[in-house]
């Protein structure tokens, strides 16, 4: 660079300012304390801790919702299948700098970097109750955890079972998971701290921003569906169709006029139907996520909440998405057309353009099959409907077939018997059709399924179907973690005379409630008793 002597007259008369400038400014008169090097980098450590932790939080958030909506809508995700038994491991990897392995065994409760644990496990998935938060996992499908992790070896994730090496209080466990298929679309956190979520490329993408602002699990599972439903309904591939028409029309214009417009017809293109698009995603996003077993009675809150981080979208007319307005009327609207699907046991498959409404029975396999090329969920598949008055008889035959009565034992004939019995109301073939989802025997394990028999089994006044239900909310396996509103099941079952199992059930919840709650819970089943009494 040469030395000072060789520098241009404009360099050394700024250097000269500078230094002048400085010795002319007033500096501070207090004395604050001096922080050594060594403090300052515990501080670091001690902040990205912090920062870590929190992603993990919501990461972890984000994938216990969004697993069981994957899992739930595999039909219609095309190839895009994988296995996943519904487990989270978590490590600090070795190759960063000292400072981030520090900050990352600190956040994530580990021992040393390298060290593998389980962080979280999904509710409702196969590892729930066999796997647990905290186990220090040493192999993975025979594979050493750490370098499973790494990706220093490759590790084949698409068994029918995931085989685990755990330690737990001291004991070496070889752990066999089953594993269950669900859409394969990456779910990722981004770090940024706007309010954005996205999916195109097989991805869905939420920012640490939205995961805030979405204050309740509901609220997040409308948002997830949403994005869900981008991908299949296919609009990635949809706009993409729009902007080479708008390309093909810009070259002609060009042709015509002289004028290039071909860049700017793209983008036209690209942008037609953008409102109708997320319109779209919004509507069929709530059957995604009701699929899932969630109650989506509330979801327009979630726009409410958008409308708090942008209040422009209030009043917008224009732009990329509709107003938040009509947004959250059409998600409460959908709640009802939602519900009344539910009350007669419809599938929960959307309505669509110039075609009927889909007022599909929830048993019929035939037509819910044909259903399934143009919707985007999957429904309830069954067989036909035998005669109205074979309806008992038909529940013994499944029984027997569950059994292996007098027969040898089959669970897919048993599941078309019990769907015979339930298409004609049988609350005990309902009951039994929600354990075969929840067992995952003789169909795809799906406790969201179980969460919609159980509920038309006890509408019937099933004490077990309401014992059930209650377990499932209080837990959040197939609907949304909810334990006063599992109370009220308990109580109901208790009522019915299910005896000491709900009544052991209903003391222990009781204790994890505020007495309001428990209030609030007993009147919802002296309503709900007073309402079907015989």
């Amino acid at each position: 660079m040469g030395d000072f002597s060789q520098r241009s007259a404009t360099q050394k008369g700024g250097f000269l300012a500078g230094m002048l400038l400085l010795a002319a400014c007033v500096a501070p008169t207090s004395n604050v304390p001096k922080i050594n090097p060594a403090e300052l980098q515990a501080e670091e450590i001690k902040q990205q801790a912090i920062v870590i932790e929190e992603r993990d939080k919501l990461a972890r958030r984000l994938v216990r919702v969004g697993t069981p909506i994957l899992a739930a809508n595999t039909e219609q995700c095309g190839n895009n299948i994988v296995n996943k038994a519904g487990v989270n491991f978590t490590t600090a990897l070795l190759n960063t700098s000292i400072t981030t392995r520090r900050a990352t065994v600190l956040a994530r409760g580990l021992s040393r970097a390298g060290e593998v644990r389980v962080s979280s496990v999904v509710p409702g998935m196969p590892a729930a109750g066999i796997l647990f938060e905290g186990d220090i996992v040493t192999r993975i499908n025979g594979i050493n955890a750490y370098n499973a992790m790494s990706g220093a070896i490759p590790v084949n994730f698409q068994l029918p079972n995931l085989r685990v090496g755990v330690l737990r209080d001291g004991q070496q466990l070889n752990l066999s998971v089953p594993t269950v298929p669900v859409c394969s679309y990456r779910v990722l956190l981004s770090k940024s701290p706007g309010v954005q979520a996205s999916a195109g490329n097989n991805m869905i993408i939420f920012s640490v921003g939205m995961m805030q602002l979405m204050d309740t699990d509901r609220d997040l599972a409308l948002i997830f569906g949403h994005e869900l439903a981008h991908l299949t309904r296919n609009h990635q591939n949809a706009k993409k169709t729009n902007q080479r028409i708008g390309e093909l029309v810009g070259m002609v214009v060009t042709g015509l006029t002289g004028v290039d417009v071909i860049d700017i017809g793209a983008k036209i293109g690209r942008g037609a139907f953008s409102q109708e698009f997320e319109s779209e995603a919004d509507y069929v996003g709530m059957y995604h996520a009701s699929r899932a077993g969630w109650d989506m009675t509330g979801a327009g809150n979630a726009f409410r909440r958008l409308a708090i981080a942008s209040p422009a979208s209030i009043h917008s007319v224009g732009g990329t998405h509709p107003s938040t307005v009509s947004r959250a009327l059409l998600v409460e609207q959908t709640v009802l057309e939602i519900q009344n699907k539910r009350e007669n046991q419809l599938a929960l498959v959307p309505n669509f353009k110039d075609l009927p409404a889909t007022n599909i029975p929830a048993s019929s396999d035939e037509i819910a099959k044909q259903a399934a090329t143009f919707t985007s969920l999957p429904t309830v598949a069954s067989v036909p409907v035998s005669q109205p008055d074979d309806a008992e008889q038909q529940y013994r035959r499944g029984v027997q077939f569950e059994n292996g009565i007098d027969r040898g034992r089959d669970y897919a004939r048993a599941i078309e018997w019990y769907r015979k019995a339930a298409d004609q109301g049988h609350r005990s073939a309902l009951y039994n059709l929600g354990m075969m989802y929840v067992n995952g025997r003789g169909v795809q394990q799906n406790n969201g399924e179980a969460v919609i028999y159980f509920r038309q089994a006890a509408e019937k006044r099933h004490a077990k179907a309401h014992f059930n239900l209650g377990f499932m909310m209080e837990n959040g396996r197939g609907t949304a973690k909810d334990p006063a509103r599992g109370l009220t099941n308990y109580i109901i079952a208790s009522n019915l005379g299910l005896g000491e199992i709900a009544n052991d059930a209903r003391d222990k919840v009781s204790a994890q409630l505020s007495p309001a709650q428990i209030r609030e819970a007993e009147r919802r089943a002296k309503l709900w008793m007073d309402a079907h009494r015989r």
